[in-house]
Order: structure tokens, then C-alpha cells, then sequence
């Protein structure tokens, strides 16, 4: 019986990748995101990694884990029979950050608090693919505007801020993990 590789196995098939395609380099977060996702077979893991790769070629972007997130998207092979809901992202992210539930979906609108807000509303979208409205309701009943701008906000912050970048790769990889 020949098992998948386990999560650190499938990072270092990942940076051997990169180091045959000439790749440059490719942030570590990224990779975590991509193994973390993709648990399948070699071939599909590689082929992951080479979307992410042509998607920032072709577009000019840089490989970060939210260019990931989206060329992913729909490529997600997880084997695990449990779904993520939009709470269980609330208990990682209030977990993470130290905070309350009452306080991540409250109307306080603090930095400690609007931060982990954003992230929790944009991992929901982005992994969950949840609707802007769905969101808005289990984050207090806002108006689900107010979660597009917080998803728009959040990938602005992961273009330039390589902490934010970090902390949401964190995020990702660890509710990966918790389906598989």
C-alpha cells in the first residue's frame, strides 16, 4: 500500500520544482499553500506549482499566496470527508489572534480587531467560496458590501505587506490540514 507523501515531503518535491524550472525563488508560504492544497499525486502537485508559475509569468504578477488561492481555486484535491464551514475559519482565526468570537463578529472597528475581521471574511471567500452575503451574515449581520471591501482591503495588504502574507499562508495551511 503506497500512501500520498505527507505535507513536508510535498514541499520538498515543491522546491525541487522550482529549482528544475529555473523558477527563481518562491516563497515558502506559497509552497505550504500549494502542498497544503494539493494532496494528490506528484504529477498533480507539480502541475499546481507550474499554474502558479505561468499565472505570474503571464500576468507580471509575483507569486504570492494569494495568486495561489486563485489559480487553485477550483484544483483543491482534498481527500478528507469534512468540509470547512465559515465558523470553523472564525475558531482558527480567533484562536490565532487571541480574540473573542463576540469581538470578531462585533461592530468594534479597532486595528486588533479589524485585522483578524478581514483575514477570517477573506479566507471564508477565497477557500470556502462562500457569497459575499453569507459571510456578511455570520460576521454580526453587516451589509455584504462591507465584506467586498474587506476581501479587496486584504489583497491589497498581501501584495505589500510580507507578515500579512505570512499570517494568512499560516491560516490556510492549518485549515488545509484540519480536512485532511
Amino acid at each position: 500500500d503506497i500512501k500520498a507523501p505527507d505535507l513536508e515531503t510535498r514541499i520538498a518535491i515543491l522546491q525541487r520544482k522550482v529549482r528544475q524550472e529555473n523558477a527563481g525563488s518562491v516563497p515558502e508560504e506559497v509552497l505550504r499553500y500549494i502542498a497544503s492544497t494539493v494532496n494528490a499525486n506528484i504529477r498533480v502537485l507539480e502541475g499546481a506549482l507550474v499554474k502558479v508559475l505561468a499565472a505570474s509569468s503571464l500576468t507580471g504578477e509575483e507569486i504570492t499566496v494569494a495568486l495561489a488561492m486563485e489559480q487553485l481555486r477550483d484544483h483543491s484535491t482534498v481527500s478528507g470527508s469534512k468540509a470547512l464551514t465559515i465558523a470553523d475559519v472564525q475558531q482558527l482565526v480567533i484562536q490565532h489572534f487571541g480574540i473573542s468570537l463576540d469581538e470578531l463578529t462585533g461592530a468594534c472597528r479597532t486595528q486588533n480587531l479589524v485585522l483578524p475581521r478581514q483575514i477570517a471574511m477573506y479566507l471564508c471567500r477565497q477557500l470556502l467560496d462562500a457569497s459575499f452575503p453569507e459571510i456578511a451574515r455570520k460576521f454580526g449581520g453587516r451589509d455584504h458590501s462591507t465584506v467586498m471591501y474587506a476581501c479587496n482591503k486584504l489583497e491589497q495588504s498581501l501584495k505589500i505587506d510580507r507578515q500579512i502574507r505570512a499570517i494568512v499562508g499560516e491560516l490556510t495551511s492549518r485549515l488545509q490540514e484540519a480536512i485532511n
